[in-house]
Formats: C-alpha cells, sequence, structure tokens
C-alpha cells in the first residue's frame, strides 16, 4: 500500500517528466505543419507552431495539475473542454442502443427511432444511427444512436414517447442519460 508520502514522491517524479512531455519525440514521423528538419544533415529537427494538437495541451496541463495536485485547476479546465466539445455537463446527452439478432434488423429498428424523433424544431440533435463499438455483444448486433442538447425535459418527453410507441423495440433498448463510456 501506498502511503500519502509515496504519492507525494509519485507526484514529484511526474514533474520532472514534464519537460519531456512538451517535446515531440524526434524518432516519430512529421505531423501535418511540422518541419523534419533543415536541409544539412545532422541538423536538428524543430517543430513548427502548429506541431502540437489541442488534445496534448490539454494532456499536459492536467498531468500539471495532478503533480501539483491543484484539484481546483483541473476541474476548471476539464469543465472549460467539456463546453467547447458540448458534451456532459454543458449539453445534455443520451446514448440510446438498439439491439437485436440481426444487424440489419438492429439499423431499421434504430433508423425507425430517429425518424420519429426528428420531427422537425426540435430543441435538440439526432447524431446517427451507427454501429456500436461493441456491435456484437453476447450474440446480440447493437446500434447505437445519440440526442443532444440543452432541455433534458424535451428529449426525455421527446424519447419516452417514441419508446412508449413501439413496445417491440423497447425491450430491446438501452437508454443511457450523460453516459460515462459511450462503448
Amino acid at each position: 500500500m501506498v502511503g500519502a508520502s509515496g504519492l507525494h514522491d509519485l507526484g514529484k517524479r511526474l514533474s520532472d517528466l514534464q519537460p519531456l512531455l512538451a517535446r515531440p519525440d524526434e524518432r516519430a514521423p512529421p505531423r501535418h505543419g511540422q518541419r523534419r528538419g533543415g536541409d544539412e544533415p545532422g541538423q536538428p529537427r524543430r517543430p513548427s507552431v502548429g506541431a502540437f494538437q489541442s488534445a496534448e495541451l490539454r494532456l499536459a496541463g492536467s498531468i500539471r495539475h495532478a503533480c501539483q495536485q491543484d484539484y481546483p485547476a483541473f476541474f476548471n479546465d476539464e469543465l472549460e473542454f467539456r463546453k467547447r466539445m458540448h458534451y456532459p455537463p454543458a449539453l445534455a446527452m443520451i446514448n440510446v442502443i438498439v439491439r437485436s439478432k440481426t444487424r440489419e434488423n438492429a439499423m431499421s429498428e434504430a433508423n425507425e427511432l430517429v425518424r420519429a424523433l426528428r420531427w422537425g424544431g426540435e430543441p435538440y440533435k439526432v447524431l446517427g444511427p451507427a454501429p456500436a463499438p461493441l456491435s456484437r455483444l453476447k450474440g446480440e448486433h447493437r446500434v447505437q444512436f445519440f440526442i443532444k442538447g440543452t432541455q433534458r425535459a424535451a428529449m426525455r418527453k421527446a424519447l419516452v414517447a417514441v419508446i412508449e410507441a413501439r413496445p417491440e423495440i423497447r425491450r430491446r433498448t438501452i437508454i443511457d442519460v450523460d453516459p460515462m463510456s459511450v462503448l
């Protein structure tokens, strides 16, 4: 079992690694906007301004906050990221998974639900349907779609009405509000 001093030492070791995380890996192939080096052989490779992606910068910030055990800063950065990406809790999201014995049946039933939800003028967006990341699980094919919006009550009311109108699909549908994972 690691005591408090062990966690402090781990944070100290991680903070020593932070400068290494800020540099690109010279062995990696070039990314978009990154130079491989000059024309002269043996000249060091230098990245351009757009070499780092925002996810990498966010990860570096998360590691920095974790090393410093600065939980409020970590929370604020994470909340800002979620607002920019339109993830919960900034937006409500519902993951709906339809299961069936055949892929075609699962897709057609999910399409039927999506068509019923897209009546026009709704205060939410319906994304999908598409095969779920785990498209076949326990002998059943799975298709998922998402409902994203700011008005939870309207989203819930529309989804409940559509599901209750189709009892044969309701038994094979999984509904996850503000999912932690979309697998």
